[in-house]
């Protein structure tokens, strides 16, 4: 089980992934620095202006399209892809069960996405302090957000990993288990977004029933939950000096976070963010243990 998880790391976190995942990041945090260059006025707007814009391609860029296209393009050519050329009956041939295959592979998958994700803020927040000219307490807010950005990342990485995995051990061809699922992130963060803002633009509202289905709806409140976990955790006084060092003001570090701070991403309340982590997560226990139910009798 340790080589196929070594082989399927290896797989997950190679060169060109790591190569996307850093240019991407580093774009974001270049739209960030050269959008935050004539940010002036009121301290509360100049950062609620800065935190919005990071907040909003965060959730939409590196912890929406690209790590969500990663996870589901590894994670479902698991088992697919192996069965489509055969070389799972080689595996499966060798002192491994294939309870013990599946296990090496998912874990590989999950901690190689993990890695690409820190990779990825890591540039991000590489770019915005090195890069950026802007007030040291402003960034110093901005990094204190990381431990948000990277949780929301880890469960949008264990439920795609989940469902895709499910998909790969049904289906003959990773293609046929990809291709709905890229559909799915699609019509997520693309299509629901759009339909919404052309709804408010035509000041009409949208449908009850549409919360229950709108996965853009789910994953925000989720990440909402997220950043509002970290918003009454003042920011370090290491991560004040540190992005200090890299600023052309040197302000005082601790300044404390404002009470408007919960309040600069609002969302419609209708469902519980609560409920909806424990619907995603039954779902993605419900496929990882389906996934090992059907790879036990599936005929290879």
């Amino acid at each position: 089980m340790k080589h196929i998880f070594s082989r399927t790391l290896e797989t997950t976190i190679k060169k060109v992934s790591l190569i996307v995942s850093i240019a991407i990041s580093i774009a974001v945090g270049a739209i960030v620095v050269n959008a935050n260059k004539n940010n002036v006025g009121a301290y509360q707007n100049v950062l609620e202006n800065a935190l919005m814009l990071q907040h909003l391609l965060v959730y939409f860029v590196i912890a929406g399209f690209l790590l969500m296209v990663s996870t589901i393009s590894n994670a479902t050519g698991l088992i697919a892809s192996e069965v489509h050329e055969g070389t799972f009956k080689l595996l499966a041939a060798k002192p491994n069960s294939r309870t013990q295959i599946l296990v090496g592979k998912i874990l590989g998958v999950i901690l190689g996405q993990i890695i690409l994700l820190a990779v990825s803020l890591l540039s991000y927040f590489s770019t915005v302090i090195i890069a950026s000219n802007i007030d040291g307490n402003i960034i110093k807010e901005m990094v204190s957000y990381l431990p948000a950005y990277f949780l929301y990342g880890v469960v949008i990485i264990l439920f795609f990993t989940a469902v895709s995995t499910f998909l790969s051990c049904v289906a003959k061809r990773k293609i046929t288990a990809l291709l709905p699922l890229l559909a799915i992130v699609v019509i997520a963060l693309g299509f629901l977004p759009l339909q919404r803002v052309m709804t408010l633009v035509r000041e009409g509202s949208s449908p009850v029933t549409l919360y229950y289905v709108d996965m853009n709806y789910h994953f925000g409140l989720i990440f909402k939950f997220f950043v509002e976990l970290v918003d009454p955790i003042k920011p370090n006084r290491i991560i004040g000096y540190l992005t200090n060092l890299f600023t052309d003001y040197k302000l005082d570090p601790d300044v404390t976070r404002q009470e408007w701070g919960g309040r600069i991403l609002l969302a419609n309340n209708y469902l519980s963010a609560t409920v909806v982590m424990l619907f995603y997560s039954i779902i993605s226990l419900v496929s990882y243990v389906m996934s090992f139910v059907i790879i036990k009798k599936k005929d290879i």
